[in-house]
């Protein structure tokens, strides 16, 4: 697989996973970044890598929370927000 395919994969499921545990629309994320919402979809799709600069926008526009779980995700760090994000949909047993 090619690299910028690699990225964009990457890029696109911690997209989805932060956009989903902070319940952010692409709309609302569109809205907040200035980059257009289709863009945004083919990020989410894997379609394409952001170019730097439509990168740094998503970033900002994120929530402080939220863009350093994003950045987490994307680096594969396991910090403190990772865990609390995983815990949170873990079903335990009481049994």
């Amino acid at each position: 697989m090619e690299k910028s395919s690699q990225t964009a994969i990457r890029i696109s499921k911690a997209l989805k996973k932060v956009m989903f545990d902070y319940e952010i629309s692409g709309r609302q994320l569109s809205e907040s970044s200035g980059i257009h919402e289709g863009q945004i979809s083919d990020f989410r799709g894997a379609k394409r890598v952001p170019n730097l600069e439509n990168f740094l926008k998503l970033l900002e526009s994120l929530p402080e929370d939220a863009r350093e779980y994003f950045l987490d995700l994307l680096f594969e760090k396991r910090s403190l927000k990772v865990a609390e994000k995983e815990n949170k949909y873990q079903v335990s047993d009481s049994s």
